[in-house]
């Protein structure tokens, strides 16, 4: 038996971090050789996880490269299972630990190479055998990553040993003295250490990854809001397929707590859609909270998605079919449908409250017989899901055929009527003609025909209508065809004006965000518009001041193309009468380079040619395919001018045409007197049930600070879906008279928004649309800001009795409470109106003065029987090691987990640290990180949804490890 201490005698690292290039070992560096070199290997570490799996496999150990290696110590791509690879003569062999290691614990690997097996132990325990005959070599060894990495990642390990010869010590007893080496050397505070609370939502990235889910892993990930009821049922419903940057954004909605970025796809018309699909090329995509959260307060239903592509995915596929342990067999499929992974698709779907399954199938089937078991499946799928939850929906998308083939059909056809069958409902491909639609309406007959959704690409790729902006046609057109609607990458409105932002340092976030909502503003209700300034078309160079770097520009079709050197296109544009201009362009690179530069400037001149704004795109990179840049102008008055400059050349310099491409340059006027086709011409806008309590402090869930009750308590920009609230279903009126928006840049009472109106002339601006039983006495509150002392706003409810008439109740005799920062609520009593429904809340204001004001909250709340506010039961705390602490010796950094019982109703909850502010939250658990002091006090307070109640405060005293 070999003792310890030789053991300990050959390669012998005590501490060190896992990180990008790792550590190279060669073997002349050994302190121990033995003489029976190359017969096997004995190596021994302490590992410390500090990151979840992200898709990528990490490695610990490989002696050799990547493509000639004898041995490797890896942890999976899609689990923390070590994997433990071994060279033969004629293949490698891969065994796959039975335990997986846990994260901020350390936890002891010993794997033994035999002659002809290989042992693997955890904590001193067999955690794994198999057989092999190991074909070593003397390459050198490298730990952390291999000489062919690039990976970064971040783990610790110490204490590792390596031996060249299969050693045969006493497992147990080398555990133990390990084990004791370890608490008197490492940081005390890694051995205290508990599992850092996962605060990010993630898919599921493989059919394996999936086998191996299990519940109550990450309980900050689960819905707290049921799905609300609407007033009506649609015929004609619109699906919302949510894609954009790959999903789970990192500064956003993959954030359960939320992001710190205004940067964010901030959906805000939820009245028109019915079901919203969170898309991504993940395996299976699981919606984030946010997402489930604010469209289940808007009664609209969510779906995840499972995917399946390309060759990747054939294999993949099936596995879904036959089992895990399926072979690639194109000649027959006689094992019978293996339903493991629809029922893990269910329970998926019930443990995270979302509503349904979106399945995108892009890859290929052997033959007929495998497209009738994925017919199964879907069947299957649909049948569980509806027992799991009544109200659910499976939506399959056009692809796959009844032969197996993968043919788009842009239709409801005999081909694949029989996917459409057994599930909820169709997606068509985006390529379809209005032919294509008549015909499927007649194939899904009129009782099913609204369970067709004609796909629209808004991005307008070979999509009816061209998409963006026109997507409208497309929606016209399927509607006149009786059919439902499915709009896919709606978020072309944020990201074709994002461009690369990463940052907020020079206030490029909010820019981005404006030029967002007006989009959005623009694709949803429509502006009002006048003529084309600059038409696009077919490209001219009239009108245009050259500047012609290189070679100059060239005119190809419909596009510009640039040279060598900077080639710029500039126009001068005077406007006329109008209120708003939209300013768009696309661009793209020239092979064999694609990354090309290209760069937009908008500069609006006064009449005294003054700048007075200026949009800079900056330096952009093109890429192979077409990016768009969407400018939006507010113009106070006639008399402007706007300077339009377009920059671009070719990175590689090469003589001729190679660089930027340029298309689709125009410029778009528009007034106030007449009005652009939008969605809300064509869908009828949704109205929300609440039981006995509206509420509202306008927060859209994002914002560049925040306050409570009135009083700014952070000047930090932060991005939570969770925490928004209803928004006005009502187009907000606008025109020279009167000016009225949400707004981020004004005062807000809770959260980061606030209605801002400025106006001349009295007026009655509608709200909200809803549902809402009165009881025999009910309060309501309205809280302003006045900026100017004449608004004189009051609310004006609709009141409809049991006999269908309507009584219109203007509420405007106040008790007033007014606080220090400015903000008066108005407080009265409505009585003799039990039963009656409240159908629309409005607003008036305004009188012979012009006015200014915010509003900052309406409330309207029956005085008996509303749902009281929750206090906050077994507030506790866990204390995770912070990796931090190793960048400076003195101060040791601890990452904190506050928990406590989840409410019965959805809440809010207010958290301070030290008596300051931190965040609001939406789920019954909060990470706060980097704590740098021995002890400190935190506070909960949590807040009824329903009716905005604060309750009391709950303190705990943490003491950091």
């Amino acid at each position: 038996m070999v003792e310890p201490s030789h053991l300990r005698s050959s390669i012998n690292i005590p501490f060190f971090q896992c990180v990008d290039i790792g550590i190279k070992i060669s073997h002349h560096t050994l302190k121990y050789v033995p003489n029976n070199e190359g017969s096997g290997a004995t190596f021994c570490f302490w590992f410390f996880l500090t990151e979840q799996y992200a898709g990528k496999q990490r490695t610990i150990l490989c002696k050799g490269s990547k493509d000639d290696f004898s041995h490797s110590i890896i942890l999976d791509s899609d689990s923390n299972h070590v994997l433990v690879s071994i060279k033969t003569k004629t293949s490698t062999i891969t065994g796959v630990s039975v335990t997986e290691i846990p994260l901020h614990k350390w936890t002891h690997v010993l794997c033994v190479i035999k002659s002809t097996e290989i042992l693997l132990y955890l904590n001193g325990i067999l955690d794994y055998k198999m057989s092999a005959e190991p074909h070593l070599n003397k390459k050198p060894i490298y730990i952390g990553s291999g000489p062919d990495e690039t990976n970064s990642w971040k783990s610790f390990i110490y204490d590792f040993i390596y031996c060249p010869y299969p050693s045969s010590i006493d497992v147990n007893t080398f555990y133990q003295e390990s084990l004791n080496q370890l608490l008197n050397a490492v940081p005390v505070q890694t051995l205290k250490s508990n599992p850092k609370m996962i605060t990010t939502s993630s898919p599921i990235r493989s059919l394996k990854e999936l086998m191996r889910w299990r519940p109550n892993v990450d309980p900050i990930n689960i819905s707290t809001t049921p799905l609300r009821t609407r007033s009506s049922i649609k015929k004609q419903k619109l699906i919302h397929c949510h894609d954009m940057m790959g999903g789970y954004i990192n500064h956003s909605d993959s954030q359960s707590l939320g992001g710190s970025r205004l940067h964010c796809y901030n959906f805000r018309f939820w009245q028109y859609i019915d079901i919203f699909v969170y898309f991504s090329h993940y395996r299976v995509t699981i919606p984030p909270p946010g997402w489930i959260e604010a469209a289940h307060s808007n009664g609209v239903k969510v779906l995840g998605n499972f995917i399946t592509e390309w060759e990747e995915g054939e294999l993949e596929l099936i596995k879904l079919l036959d089992g895990p342990d399926a072979s690639f067999d194109k000649d027959a499929s006689d094992q019978p449908l293996y339903t493991k992974y629809a029922d893990l698709l269910v329970e998926l779907a019930s443990y995270y409250k979302f509503d349904g399954w979106f399945i995108n199938i892009e890859s290929k089937l052997p033959n007929a017989r495998y497209a009738i078991k994925l017919k199964n499946f879907v069947e299957y799928l649909t049948e569980k899901m509806h027992h799991s939850q009544s109200e659910s929906l499976v939506i399959w998308y056009d692809s796959i055929i009844d032969t197996g083939e993968l043919k788009w059909q842009n239709e409801l056809n005999k081909s694949n009527k029989m996917f459409f069958d057994v599930c909820d409902g169709m997606f068509l491909n985006y390529f379809w003609k209005p032919d294509h639609l008549e015909r499927s309406m007649h194939t899904a007959g009129d009782s099913r025909r609204y369970d067709v959704y004609a796909g629209v690409d808004v991005w307008g790729r070979g999509t009816f209508g061209g998409g963006m902006f026109n997507s409208i046609k497309a929606i016209q057109e399927a509607f006149c065809n009786h059919l439902s609607m499915g709009l896919f990458a709606p978020a072309w409105t944020l990201e074709s004006v994002a461009h690369h932002r990463v940052d907020d340092s020079d206030g490029s976030d909010r820019r981005v965000m404006q030029s967002f909502i007006d989009n959005e503003n623009l694709f949803w209700h429509g502006k009002h518009f006048s003529e084309l300034v600059i038409a696009e078309g077919q490209p001219t160079l009239e009108g245009w001041e050259v500047k012609s770097g290189g070679d100059g520009w060239k005119i190809e079709g419909d596009e510009f193309v640039s040279s060598y050197e900077e080639c710029v296109l500039s126009r001068l544009v005077h406007v006329r009468e109008f209120d708003q201009l939209l300013i768009n362009v696309w661009y793209k690179g020239t092979a064999p380079n694609f990354l090309d530069s290209f760069r937009s400037i908008v500069r609006l001149n006064d009449k005294d040619n003054s700048i007075i704004q200026v949009i800079d795109s900056e330096e952009l990179t093109a890429s192979e395919g077409w990016k768009n840049i969407c400018n939006i102008l507010n113009l106070p008055s006639s008399g402007f001018s706007v300077e339009w400059c377009l920059l671009a050349h070719d990175v590689e310099k090469w003589k001729g045409h190679y660089g930027t491409r340029i298309k689709g340059a125009s410029v778009v006027g528009y007034n106030f007197d007449s009005k652009l086709p939008c969605i809300h011409d064509v869908i009828k806008s949704y109205d929300a049930v609440y039981d006995s309590c509206f509420c509202t402090c306008f927060n859209v869930g994002m914002g560049y600070c925040y306050s409570v009750n009135g009083v700014k308590v952070s000047n930090k920009p932060w991005n939570n879906m969770r925490l928004q609230q209803p928004l006005p279903n009502k187009i907000l009126p606008r025109s020279h008279d009167l000016y009225i928006q949400l707004s981020n840049d004004h005062n807000s009472f809770n959260g980061s928004s606030c209605l801002y109106i400025k106006g001349v002339t009295k007026s009655v601006i509608p709200l909200f649309d809803l549902k809402m039983i009165m009881s025999s006495e009910t309060m309501v509150y309205l809280t302003v800001k006045d900026l100017n002392e004449n608004c004189n706003a009051h609310l004006a409810l609709s009141l409809t009795d049991h006999n269908g008439v309507v009584h219109n109740v203007l509420v405007e005799h106040f008790v007033h409470q007014m606080d220090d920062e400015g903000w008066i609520t108005n407080v009265y009593k409505l009585s003799n109106y039990n039963n009656h429904i409240l159908t629309q809340i409005s607003l008036t204001c305004g009188g012979e003065d012009s006015y200014e004001f915010c509003v900052g909250q309406i409330k309207i709340c029956a005085l008996e029987g509303a749902p009281r506010v929750e206090p906050v039961e077994d507030l506790r705390y866990e204390c995770t090691w912070n990796s931090k602490s190793l960048d400076d010796g003195d101060v040791n950094f601890t990452d904190v987990n506050l928990y406590w019982k989840a409410p019965k109703q959805k809440h809010y909850y207010r958290i301070y640290r030290d008596g300051c502010f931190i965040a609001e939250c939406a789920s019954n658990c909060y990470l706060y990180e980097d704590v740098s002091d021995a002890s400190c006090v935190f506070v909960v307070q949590p807040v009824l949804e329903a009716t905005l109640e604060v309750g009391d405060k709950y303190q705990l005293n943490v003491f950091a490890i």
